[in-house]
């Protein structure tokens, strides 16, 4: 049996002789938050319509104007009692029109991001840009705290895009936004985003904006909005807490059906 001075030395050796060992996991489990990615490389976490693509139904989101956060003093929708203490992420949702001029422009489009801590923006569901955010396609899940952190300046970060012709389309366009903070309880947070070419401007500070705290993921509907944010009526009644379910049957999971006889399955109530 070698001793533990000896099988230090051996890895002393082998170091020396290999190069770096860099030893970077000494684990590895099954992780339940698995991911899949769309046509456009993103990286997709429920099924359905996601929340940075334009069909989707963001009509139960709260609605604001930008900047949008906490802790700043230009801040026109302060989200601090839905976002502070309880969720790192706050989602947003510009959604603007576009002229087939506009849609066929080659002028140059640029977003100016002024934020805390990171973000992950999307246009017309493609991403866009991301700082302090890891690596392009990554996912952040909505309980995921920022990489790094950002102090907001007041006039933000420009980066440029190519020609809007690659990215609007005429009609409606939507730009998407995730936010992360650097801990659940930073005492700031902001978003400012605006998207222009030369010549229009498509998004600016001051524009109206969706917006929902990242208590969830908000895409795929597995869940009640009037929940989520406390509405005395559910759209599923049954979902709430205090809910009487006395009168319901019962019985041991899994639950289940089968009628062939030769179900794989072991159903504890069938």
């Amino acid at each position: 049996m070698t001793s533990p001075g000896l099988f230090l030395f051996g890895l002393m050796v082998s170091t020396a002789l290999y190069g770096q060992v860099v030893i970077n996991e000494i684990s590895a489990t099954s992780n339940d938050r698995i991911f899949t990615r769309d046509d456009d490389g993103n990286a997709v976490l429920n099924g359905g319509i996601q929340w940075w693509e334009t069909a989707y139904d963001d009509s139960k989101w709260s609605t604001g104007n930008t900047p949008i956060g906490f802790g700043y003093g230009d801040i026109a929708t302060n989200i601090s009692s839905a976002v502070q203490g309880v969720t790192p992420t706050l989602y947003i949702r510009h959604e603007f029109s576009v002229s087939s001029g506009q849609a066929t422009s080659g002028q140059t489009l640029t977003l100016q991001m002024d934020y805390d801590d990171s973000f992950i923006a999307y246009l017309n569901g493609k991403e866009i840009a991301r700082l302090d955010a890891a690596a392009e396609g990554s996912p952040h899940y909505p309980d995921q705290v920022s990489y790094n952190s950002n102090i907001a300046n007041g006039t933000g970060t420009s980066i440029s895009l190519g020609a809007a012709n690659q990215h609007l389309v005429s009609g409606a366009n939507v730009l998407a936004i995730e936010i992360h903070n650097d801990a659940i309880d930073s005492n700031t947070m902001k978003a400012k985003a605006t998207l222009r070419t030369s010549s229009v401007t498509h998004v600016s500070s001051g524009d109206s904006c969706a917006w929902f705290p990242g208590v969830i993921f908000p895409s795929g509907g597995l869940f009640d909005y009037n929940f989520i944010n406390g509405a005395g009526v559910l759209f599923a009644q049954w979902g709430a807490p205090d809910y009487d379910d006395s009168t319901w049957s019962s019985g041991v999971g899994p639950l289940g059906y089968e009628t062939s006889g030769s179900s794989p399955y072991s159903l504890g109530t069938n």
